[in-house]
């Protein structure tokens, strides 16, 4: 004999489960908590300083930044 099958269940659980699987995409592609979200942030800037320190300038020489300028002016 067959197995009886409620067609509205199913149609609620698989409505459930392909809503936890979009919800599963969205976390991953926009869910950063804010923590992490600052520990990247703070690592690309101290990339990028040091970047910027070792940049040339159009002379050939190292650039030096704004803030050792001012500090070379007071001496």
């Amino acid at each position: 004999m067959a197995q009886i099958v409620n067609l509205n269940r199913r149609r609620k659980q698989r409505k459930r489960q392909e809503k936890e699987k979009r919800a599963e995409q969205n976390r991953s592609l926009h869910g950063l908590p804010k923590d992490a979200r600052r520990k990247a942030a703070m690592s690309r800037s101290l990339q990028e300083r040091g970047l910027d320190g070792k940049r040339l300038s159009e002379s050939g020489e190292p650039a030096v930044p704004a803030d050792s300028q001012a500090e070379e002016e007071e001496r």
